[in-house]
């Protein structure tokens, strides 16, 4: 509830209130987003996201995947960009193949 407080800078009075009814709009919502996200650690979904305008049900969505495992965002640590290892030729030559289909490339131009 702190969020969304924080966010609309107005208090709260009900769980089944909407963010937009309360004066909330599409950049105020990516801030709420982005904010439960940092705060609680996990990625909601952005299928779900129109579901989620009221404080209970992203309440209810909240507490559902912090309380699974399976939901939650791996903690991993960023890779540098410098001095990254190679990609393995095989993975290489499978991103080039997964690309070129996605453009609608039917010719490769070289050999894979």
């Amino acid at each position: 509830m702190d969020i969304w407080q924080t966010v609309l800078e107005k208090p709260i009075e009900s769980m089944a209130s909407n963010f937009f009814a309360l004066g909330g709009n599409s950049l105020l919502f990516v801030s709420l987003i982005s904010q439960v996200e940092k705060q609680f650690k996990i990625q909601l979904p952005y299928k779900e996201l129109s579901e989620l305008l009221t404080l209970a049900s992203m309440s209810e969505k909240i507490i559902q995947m912090t309380e699974s495992p399976v939901m939650q965002t791996p903690q991993t640590t960023p890779h540098k960009v410098l001095g990254a290892e190679p990609l393995d030729p095989e993975l290489y030559r499978q991103l080039l193949l997964v690309t070129a289909e996605w453009q609608g490339v039917k010719h490769h131009p070289m050999p894979l």
